[in-house]
């Protein structure tokens, strides 16, 4: 079963992406924040990780950097979540290889469970992903 490491500060966020990627057939794990995201990672690396861009303490693009430094976890596929569409945090992001960037307000839950599978499905070497504003809302 893949695993997949969701991350956000927000309960109202994190705990229905956790639930309909179970009900997707994917073990989660949920973080509130970036240091126990790393934790997280270290302890039990995940199969891909939904990872939110405004987190307190250590935002999304700097838990990206931390694990993209560190061994054995660099290639793990990563879906950015940001509630606006700061240019330069996403592009930050696809520069540190995020394999897709979404709105929060413009993507549905299926979409993200689509997005998922299309990633662990494709998975390939290392290149980064696309920036996407869907339709629908979380």
């Amino acid at each position: 079963m893949k695993r997949i490491l969701v991350v956000d500060d927000r309960p109202a966020f994190r705990e229905p992406i956790a639930a309909r990627l179970r009900e997707a057939g994917f073990e989660t794990v949920v973080a509130a924040n970036g240091v126990a995201a790393l934790c997280a990672v270290q302890t039990s690396p995940p199969d891909l990780i939904v990872l939110d861009i405004a987190l307190p303490g250590m935002d999304g693009i700097s838990v990206l950097r931390a694990l993209r430094n560190q061994t054995g976890v660099q290639r793990i596929p990563v879906i950015l979540l940001t509630a606006g569409a700061d240019r330069q945090n996403i592009a930050d992001a696809m520069k540190l290889g995020v394999r897709d960037c979404l709105l929060k307000s413009q993507i549905t839950l299926e979409d993200l469970v689509g997005r998922v599978n299309r990633i662990l499905r494709t998975r390939p070497s290392g290149a980064g992903g696309v920036c996407t504003l869907a339709a629908g809302s979380m």
